[in-house]
């Protein structure tokens, strides 16, 4: 088929026209509404034989679709924010059943005060209840991934997200390459489930009480072992239908890069242009993004970051009371060493070319080598203009947040020096972080290349300059 401009939304309710499920249960909420608004028109026209159900909240949405996909019927919705949490009740129940239902979501930000714009929050609330989550970065990748999410969750027996950016790419227009009604549904086929209320009868969600609840619950832990697999070989598939290869990360320059960053959705795109243009320039700067998020590429991620020096994590969305954000706590874990948490593009804040390749020079920065002693020196030094920076750090965090600075200096942690977790974007005054960086950027510079004689009480002119 020729291309088609399609926002991200509207691909997904193209795929959706295209695989005609049997039921679509809706309720708007923004960014998402645009799924339902584009399929409703097919709907009305007669294109599809829907049932196209107009709920009154989120919540009877996912109970719709939880009780269609029991009766072995196929069935979607889309939604985001407040309401997708509204929904939050049919998120493990859906997983425990092994329910394949596929939930688009215009990923968005969910507390006070009000924004509707892009966020990630919404869908970490389900990061633990055992659906598959897909990130995409553009209109091309909704599209893609809502043909792969329809037949991964059927085949997994486990339901599924899409989760595109709110407005980023939810309402942001591409050319996009189809596939014809025939292609999607060659490759998706006919939903037929082995064990369905109308087909075998049987109880579903019964209860479980302390006998037997602890098996239950290995069972689900044991299915999400076989993920993985699964979404390779639907991959796999997919690039022989499509052209169009698809991994669970995208591993994106990352041989030989002394700075990694690692991040989900839209800025993907961003940070590849930023790893190109600095490569040209001698920055060895790499991208890992991650194009499923549950089930966990730990092994991908591990092998990916083996021999980078400094790992970076953007996460747009936080972990309240955690010293960490979300994807950088599996991060960290994954590959058994320190991360810097970046939380940056809250309430879909712009996130541009140049802000990006900042933040891989400051991983630059943190990858400096430090020696003890002649950090020593140069810290405590009276004569030096650290001891001023010091000072006025100390005027602003209190003695003991200095000596623990000083502290993580001279045993050569960096990432602790300046973070671990900052708000890479705040308006705000930053002169704290600005502060520990210049200290940082100095005795990095300075520390390796000091030659004092050990019986001068003074640190040669050269030394002294931070410029």
């Amino acid at each position: 088929p020729p291309e088609q401009l399609m926002t991200g939304s509207e691909a997904v309710a193209e795929v959706w026209r295209q695989i005609n499920p049997g039921v679509f249960a809706m309720f708007p909420i923004t960014p998402s509404t645009e799924v339902g608004e584009t399929f409703s028109k097919f709907w009305a026209d007669g294109v599809v034989d829907t049932e196209f159900i107009h709920t009154e909240s989120e919540h009877s949405s996912f109970m719709v679709i939880i009780a269609a996909a029991a009766a072995g019927v196929r069935a979607v919705t889309s939604t985001a924010s407040q309401g997708m949490l509204l929904g939050k009740e049919g998120g493990p129940l859906a997983a425990t059943l092994r329910l394949p239902v596929v939930v688009n979501v215009g990923a968005r930000e969910v507390n006070a005060p009000l924004n509707i714009h892009a966020g990630h929050v919404d869908f970490y609330q389900y990061r633990d209840d055992g659906w598959m989550h897909f990130l995409v970065r553009n209109a091309q990748e909704a599209y893609d991934f809502a043909v792969i999410a329809q037949k991964a969750a059927e085949r997994a027996m486990t339901p599924a997200f899409i989760n595109q950016d709110g407005f980023i790419v939810t309402h942001n227009k591409d050319m996009l390459d189809t596939l014809t009604d025939e292609q999607v549904m060659g490759f998706v086929g006919e939903y037929n489930p082995e064990f369905s209320i109308l087909r075998t009868g049987g109880t579903f969600n019964p209860v479980a009480l302390q006998d037997y609840y602890s098996e239950h619950v290995r069972g689900m832990t044991e299915s999400q072992k076989a993920l993985p697999g699964i979404l390779d070989d639907v991959f796999a598939e997919f690039a022989e239908l499509s052209g169009r290869h698809y991994r669970r990360v995208n591993d994106y320059r990352t041989e030989g890069a002394e700075v990694v960053i690692v991040t989900m959705g839209s800025t993907e795109g961003t940070a590849m242009d930023a790893v190109d243009e600095l490569r040209q320039e001698g920055v060895k700067a790499g991208l890992l993004a991650l194009k499923v998020f549950r089930p966990f590429p730990v092994e991908e991620i591990r092998q990916a970051l083996a021999n980078t020096d400094i790992v970076i994590v953007m996460d747009r969305a936080n972990s309240h009371g955690a010293e960490l954000t979300p994807l950088a706590l599996e991060v960290q874990s994954a590959i058994r060493r320190r991360v810097l948490s970046l939380e940056y593009g809250r309430g879909g804040r712009n996130t541009p070319l140049q802000s990006v390749k900042d933040i891989y020079r400051l991983g630059g920065v943190l990858n400096g080598k430090v020696d003890t002693k002649t950090v020593q020196r140069l810290l405590h030094h009276p004569n030096t203009e650290l001891s001023a920076l010091l000072g006025e750090l100390r005027m602003l965090e209190g003695d003991q947040f200095v000596a623990k600075f000083i502290e993580h200096l001279i045993a050569g942690r960096l990432i602790d020096a300046f973070g671990p977790r900052e708000h890479i974007d705040v308006r705000e005054s930053t002169k704290r972080r600005d502060i520990k960086l210049q200290i940082i950027k100095e005795v990095t510079r300075r520390g390796m290349i000091m030659a004092v004689n050990n019986d001068s009480n003074e640190l040669p002119a050269a030394m002294l300059s931070t410029n």
